[in-house]
């Protein structure tokens, strides 16, 4: 999939110190919104990957961000960055910069964001790419001013809940690596889980039909993917997504 980022999206693969991303090489205007899309389902979880199980078992449309990226260039105007947030070694070595996704996205924030830039930013992440998201609205606190929406499509946390991530009294190897390098995603952050909340729309797998309100469904606003499967939520709630991020851009 990151090849065809390349080939059938027109991206380019950026390097941010020792991790990657993929953007447009070609500026849409100084006006464009940036939206970036982020997948943190683990395992599967690469760049251009929503669901790795659909991309086998289904279609690339259903399981791969390629109809995203066109969609937002196309009706959106927007320069579109593709993060790559589950790869934190390489070799056997930490990557630097994208230890944790949380990490990576806070690296890509910094290199593709420059501070006196005001055009809008917005963000579709898809499972644990909602707690990389928190992360960033704790990490960098001038993003909050910057971003106009989060779109999550079943939005979620590994342990404890999107704000405040915990490791389970059992013990997780690899929540207590996300904890050593990135300690605020386990602290609690009223400032930035208000920013935070103020700018999101959690599309959560439901039976309900898409965009149906779901109250209760967690810390921020919660409306029906239309889908009871988990991977595919992004594709099944694309029309509901790209709605919230035209109201809100």
């Amino acid at each position: 999939c990151k090849t065809r980022l390349v080939l059938a999206s027109g991206l380019m693969e950026t390097a941010l110190g020792e991790a990657r991303c993929w953007a447009h090489p070609s500026d849409a205007g100084p006006n464009a919104p940036i939206i970036f899309l982020v997948c943190g389902s683990f395992p599967g979880g690469s760049a251009g990957v929503w669901g790795r199980s659909l991309c086998v078992n289904g279609t690339l449309r259903e399981g791969g961000m390629f109809d995203y990226i066109e969609r937002c260039r196309n009706e959106l105007g927007a320069n579109v960055v593709v993060a790559d947030p589950n790869v934190s070694e390489e070799a056997g070595r930490i990557v630097a910069g994208s230890e944790t996704p949380h990490r990576h996205l806070s690296t890509l924030y910094s290199r593709a964001i420059h501070k006196d830039e005001t055009r809008p930013i917005a963000i579709v992440a898809h499972s644990y790419g909602a707690s990389a998201v928190a992360f960033l609205f704790k990490d960098k606190p001038q993003c909050r001013a910057r971003i106009k929406a989060v779109a999550l499509t079943d939005g979620c946390a590994l342990y404890g809940s999107i704000l405040k991530e915990e490791v389970p009294p059992s013990g997780s190897a690899r929540l207590e690596h996300n904890r050593k390098y990135a300690p605020a995603a386990f602290e609690d952050d009223s400032e930035a889980g208000a920013a935070y909340a103020s700018v999101a729309r959690n599309f959560v797998s439901s039976s309900e039909p898409a965009g149906t309100p779901l109250p209760g469904r967690g810390p921020f606003e919660s409306v029906s993917a239309g889908h009871t499967s988990h991977p595919a939520t992004t594709h099944a709630a694309t029309e509901e997504v790209f709605s919230f991020l035209k109201e809100k851009l």
